[in-house]
């Protein structure tokens, strides 16, 4: 299998934006650069409880040197991790700063495994999977869109996950349930949006691969509902965070049915 992405952007700009997404606040800990991680007799505790300013290094693209911590062995250990803290969670600051570490250092490991000068395999699909199950389990959890910044970086961590693994079709329409149910409140929070904006990010993501199409195929009422969503909610263009939402939301939408209607009139 491939993991397909829109563009390959240069390492730096991607580190970028991820530093523009992420907040400033600062998770202490002990050493958790790539190479700490390699050296490290419990690198999984150390990802867990890592400060954000290690980041950077777990997506450098030259850090697949350090084969050990990029290995699926090494990324199903963390997956499992993560799944247990999943299913753990109660909202708790402590809890979702590890869940978003752990989502963070995963994410990290296949973008290093896509855009690194590697000549590993690709990510089975078990692993993806695996991984798409815990995103569901999360975004089911009463404690999902539990106000906090940690709890916010945590919801937005996963949902951005699922393009990542592209793994979308999963947990679509979870994260487009998240969308319908929009705390008005939140619209204020850059983060909150940007974690239900996710699924845009995801959508796009998604536009060569021909299964997550055949899924909306399938399932027309999912575009439904997006049309609906705009409809329902003429107010948010009167805000920048709202307009996002809604322009995100049309553009995808108009993406879907332009490719619908392509397969339509050549009979695919």
């Amino acid at each position: 299998m491939s993991y397909e992405f829109p563009s390959r952007p240069k390492p730096l700009s991607a580190l970028i934006a991820l530093a523009a997404l992420s907040s400033t606040s600062a998770w202490a800990s002990e050493s958790c650069e790539v190479a700490d991680l390699a050296a490290s007799a419990s690198p999984i505790q150390v990802i867990a409880n890592a400060d954000r300013s290690c980041f950077t290094s777990w997506y450098d693209t030259q850090s697949s040197r350090y084969d050990s911590v990029y290995q699926e062995a090494f990324v199903r250990k963390v997956a499992q991790r993560l799944e247990q803290t999943v299913t753990q969670y109660q909202g708790q600051a402590t809890q979702a700063r590890q869940i978003a570490n752990l989502t963070e250092y995963i994410r990290a490991a296949y973008y290093v495994r896509f855009y690194g000068d590697t000549d590993q395999a690709d990510y089975s699909d078990k692993l993806d999977e695996a991984l798409a199950h815990t995103i569901v389990q999360f975004l089911q959890s009463p404690f999902a869109t539990e106000d906090g910044r940690a709890q916010t970086d945590a919801l937005h961590g996963l949902t951005l996950m699922a393009d990542s693994i592209k793994q979308l079709p999963q947990t679509f329409n979870l994260q487009l349930r998240l969308l319908e149910n929009l705390n008005q409140a939140r619209l204020q929070e850059r983060g909150y949006v940007n974690a239900l904006n996710n699924l845009f990010v995801a959508m796009a993501g998604h536009q060569s691969r021909q299964a997550f199409y055949d899924v909306l195929a399938a399932d027309l009422s999912l575009i439904d509902r997006l049309y609906q969503f705009v409809i329902d909610n003429p107010q948010l263009s009167q805000t920048e965070n709202g307009a996002l939402l809604v322009s995100n939301t049309v553009r995808e939408m108009g993406r879907l049915l332009m490719h619908l209607s392509q397969v339509s009139v050549h009979g695919f």
